[in-house]
C-alpha cells in the first residue's frame, strides 16, 4: 500500500475532493479527510473507476463541522499490476 497526503494552506469547511489521475487509474481505495482536531474521516472507499486516463476521481463530502487543509490518498497499485500517477488533488470548500 502507498498514500499520499496533502496540506493545503486555508482550512475548508469540504464538499468535495477531486484526485486527477494521469496514469494507472484504478488504484485509489480510500481517500480520508484529517480535520484541524487531527481526527481522520474517510469519505470514500472503494474500487475507482480503471477507465482510460487522463481521468478524475470526484469524491463528494456531506459538508462537515469541523475545518480541514489535510487529505491522505490510499493508493492499491496490486489493483492494477502498475504504479499510479497523479497530477493534482483539488480539496473544494467553503469558509
Amino acid at each position: 500500500m502507498e498514500w499520499l497526503q496533502l496540506s493545503f494552506p486555508s482550512p475548508v469547511y469540504p464538499v468535495a475532493v477531486r484526485i486527477h489521475q494521469t496514469y494507472g487509474r484504478g488504484a485509489i481505495s480510500r481517500v480520508t479527510l484529517i480535520g484541524s482536531d487531527g481526527v481522520g474521516l474517510t469519505v470514500w472507499e472503494g474500487v475507482d473507476v480503471p477507465a482510460p486516463c487522463p481521468g478524475v476521481l470526484d469524491v463528494r463530502v456531506q459538508l462537515t463541522t469541523t475545518l480541514v487543509s489535510e487529505l491522505r490518498v490510499d493508493l492499491d497499485e496490486s489493483r492494477t499490476g502498475t504504479w499510479n500517477q497523479i497530477d493534482a488533488v483539488e480539496l473544494v470548500g467553503v469558509r
